[in-house]
């Protein structure tokens, strides 16, 4: 599977995007940004901390969640109104 900025999977996304932002969000402009991870160490970082906080809130095992996550992270919450016990 190729970068997601693929002209497809992009389009794909921004259609994705437009269409939950039209159902949620009129009162403003939601803009997709994507890079592909490899170009940017941020990206990588950001994409590994957010995996981790994942599988904290699904009550998953993550052995660097303690050490390298925590300390960084200011509040955890789920969307959908179900505490989150981080």
């Amino acid at each position: 599977m190729g970068p997601l900025t693929t002209n497809s999977k992009a389009g794909n996304a921004r259609a994705a995007l437009k269409d939950v932002c039209a159902q949620v969000a009129t009162d403003r402009e939601i803009v997709l940004c994507s890079w592909d991870a490899a170009s940017s160490w941020g990206v990588q970082v950001a994409d590994y901390a957010l995996w981790a906080t994942q599988r904290i809130l699904e009550s998953r095992a993550c052995q660097w969640w303690d050490p390298c996550i925590r300390p960084t992270l200011q509040t955890a919450f789920r969307p959908w109104g179900a505490p989150a016990s981080t």
